[in-house]
């Protein structure tokens, strides 16, 4: 089973993001949308400052079970990578 997965699909205008959709899954019943994320990215530069602010809101609201808690940082760390991924 995987820890989680992240889709990101982004609009871009040069540098600068548009619009934004961040789907989360395996942290929730059914896939969550990080539309905290979402709305923090749009209008500013795609870098690594506001990938990890980003990320950060995404997991802001995490309530884990028990022995789910680790699942918090690593979920950080995949949304801020595919957000970066997207720049490659």
């Amino acid at each position: 089973w995987p820890v989680c997965d992240v889709a990101v699909a982004l609009q871009m205008d040069d540098d600068v993001v548009r619009a934004a959709s961040i789907v989360m899954g395996w942290v929730a019943p059914t896939p969550y949308k990080a539309a905290a994320s979402e709305q923090l990215l749009i209008g500013k530069t795609l870098d690594e400052t506001s990938a990890r602010a980003a990320a950060q809101a995404a997991v802001s609201a995490a309530t884990p079970l028990p022995k789910n808690a680790y699942k918090v940082p690593v979920l950080e760390t995949v949304v801020r990578r595919t957000l970066l991924a997207t720049l490659a």
